[in-house]
């Protein structure tokens, strides 16, 4: 080639400088596009991050009105319970309070029937002092016929021997026999007077 076909150095130089401004302006938009990229990643991941957060407080509220919410159901059935006991107890008194109510009126006829008894008893000691006192007094007038009757019986049996003796018939063995005989009711009025006794005793 001859030297007037070959480029002037000038021209190649204003050429290379083209070039490599080129080259740089690529290079630039390269970093920029890198730039760019890494800034979308950054936000991509930011924004990654602030929804995870987001999820997070989601799920942090979701848990706590749960858990208020089963607080809630717990302390309501806790008063549910609380009621049904309380419903329990007051059943439970007014059955009690029955049972007071029926043991007063039990005892109060208790009271009543021994009050009763108590009145039949002095009731039935008045009769029973009353038939002493006339069986005493019957006792009594027993005694004194019978011994009113017995002085009698001596003093015609005293006038018989007495007249006996007079005539003077076999005088002493009706005398021993009179005598025998008197002793005999002595006996039994002894007797008498043991029973009488006992019956009084009684």
């Amino acid at each position: 080639m001859t030297n007037h076909m070959r480029p002037s150095s000038g021209a190649e130089e204003r050429r290379r400088r083209r070039e490599e401004e080129k080259e740089r302006g690529l290079r630039r938009r390269r970093r920029e596009e890198e730039e760019n990229e890494r800034g979308l990643r950054r936000r991509r991941r930011e924004e990654e991050e602030e929804e995870e957060k987001e999820r997070g407080l989601r799920r942090r509220r979701r848990e706590e009105e749960e858990e208020k919410e089963r607080g809630l159901r717990r302390i309501r059935r806790e008063e549910e319970k609380e009621r049904g006991l309380k419903r329990r107890r007051e059943e439970e008194e007014e059955k009690d309070r029955g049972l007071r109510r029926r043991r007063r009126v039990e005892e109060e006829k208790e009271r009543g029937l021994r009050r009763r008894r108590r009145e039949e008893e002095e009731k039935e000691r008045g009769l029973r002092r009353r038939r002493r006192v006339e069986e005493e007094k019957e006792r009594g007038l027993r005694r004194r016929r019978r011994e009113e009757e017995e002085e009698k019986e001596r003093g015609l049996r005293r006038i018989r021997r007495e007249e006996e003796k007079e005539r003077g018939g076999g005088g002493g063995e009706g005398e021993g026999v009179e005598e025998e005989k008197e002793s005999g009711e002595g006996e039994r009025e002894g007797v008498e007077e043991k029973e009488e006794e006992e019956e009084e005793r009684e």
